[in-house]
């Protein structure tokens, strides 16, 4: 049992008499009568709007409800729950015009979608109060619900409307399935490839190898370690990378640096760049594509004490690089393992001294997200 306030027992009084007074047929319309409660708020339109709408509907007074819809509007704005009554009366009277059926209208349901979903997301969680707000929202949901189900379309379009408007558990399936003629599916496929094309973000952390060749093989194997962040569109793939090389080498090297030759067994280097990369194959699953990329690397050969006057032996390099990306998604978050394998050009600028020039191979193990939290749930609501 519903225990009301004073307040909202003199104002549910008011609503009542403002009800007797528009289902009598009363001399005055329903902006004269209303023009006598203009304190009236948002809060009190919407929690007797169920009882308002129920009433005329009942009594197929559907003008009335069209005023009443426009005096709610006036006092709290636009609202989804009002332009769903409206295209439901509208569908019913044979005044909708189904040559307006745009990307607007599969707004309209996706928002539509995304409000049930919330509402049985949550309606069994701690958090959730059944209060008398929720309850008359809960309310006015199922009449549009109940006046939906009851009403007759002109159209097939207009029928999956109000199918839609009608089902507790709304989806887009019967819109996908429709004939290409419909415009309710053309809309829907022109907001499907857009919320396709929007950018995804993705980070991810990369371990590897590094093997070079050529005159640069002296400086042996080494394990690689960084990170990658970058952009994703369809089978499109931009990355910004950062790979530290790391660790001793297997044998001394030695060469000659401005006409002094050096000899150690340990060098460090980075390696940042810009990266694309095409995915030929694209499925839910796994991606494959053909990548290229420019960046700039540098290694420091030899290390000098702190003490020490002299300084650090680097040298740096523009990188030219190519190869091929595997990714695996895995769960509906965006996880993904990646295996980056790509061949790399570079000529160390080591004028006067050892021609350092050469190829090497870079393997790279990756793990990562990707993730655009506005696609993923304008996809779902489409679905």
């Amino acid at each position: 049992m519903l225990n009301f306030s004073s307040s909202q027992k003199s104002k549910f009084f008011l609503f009542f008499i403002l009800f007797f007074c528009m289902l009598s047929n009363s001399a005055q319309n329903f902006d004269d009568i209303i023009s006598s409660n203009r304190y009236i708020n948002c809060d009190d339109v919407t929690f007797n709007a169920a009882t308002m709408i129920r009433g005329f509907y009942d009594n197929s007074q559907i003008d009335k409800i069209y005023d009443y819809l426009d005096y709610w509007e006036s006092k709290c704005g636009k609202l989804e729950i009002i332009d769903r009554f409206r295209t439901i009366l509208d569908i019913n009277s044979n005044r909708y015009n189904p040559r307006l059926i745009s990307e607007s209208t599969i707004e309209d349901l996706m928002l539509y979608r995304s409000n049930v979903d919330f509402a049985n997301d949550t309606v069994n969680t701690f958090f959730r109060r059944d209060t008398e707000i929720n309850q008359n929202l809960s309310s006015i949901d199922r009449l549009a619900q109940r006046i939906a189900s009851q009403s007759r379309a002109g159209t097939w379009d207009e029928e999956m409307i109000l199918d839609f408007y009608a089902n507790d558990t709304p989806n887009f399936r019967a819109i996908k399935n429709a004939s290409n003629s419909s415009r309710l599916k053309q809309a829907h496929a022109s907001s499907l490839e857009k919320a396709n094309k929007m950018w995804e973000w993705h980070y991810a952390l990369i371990a590897g190898v590094y093997s070079p060749s050529g005159n640069i093989s002296l400086f042996g194997d080494r394990p690689t370690i960084g990170l990658m962040l970058g952009a994703k569109r369809l089978r499109h793939n931009l990355d910004f990378v950062m790979d530290v090389r790391i660790g001793p080498s297997a044998e001394e090297y030695s060469f000659v640096y401005q006409g002094e030759l050096l000899t150690d067994d340990t060098w460090s280097g980075f390696y940042v760049g810009g990266e694309y990369t095409y995915d030929f194959i694209n499925t839910k699953k796994f991606d494959l594509g053909i990548s290229g990329g420019l960046g700039y690397e540098n290694i420091t050969a030899l290390r000098v004490d702190e003490d020490s006057d002299d300084e650090d032996k680097t040298l740096g390099s523009f990188n030219w690089n190519a190869g091929l990306v595997l990714k695996y998604k895995y769960g509906r978050h965006g996880g993904y393992f990646g295996l980056h394998a790509r061949y790399n050009w570079v000529d160390y600028s080591n004028n006067g001294g050892t021609p350092l020039d050469g190829e090497y191979i870079n393997l790279r193990l990756s793990v990562g997200n990707i993730f655009n939290h506005l696609r993923d749930r304008r996809l779902r609501n489409l679905d």
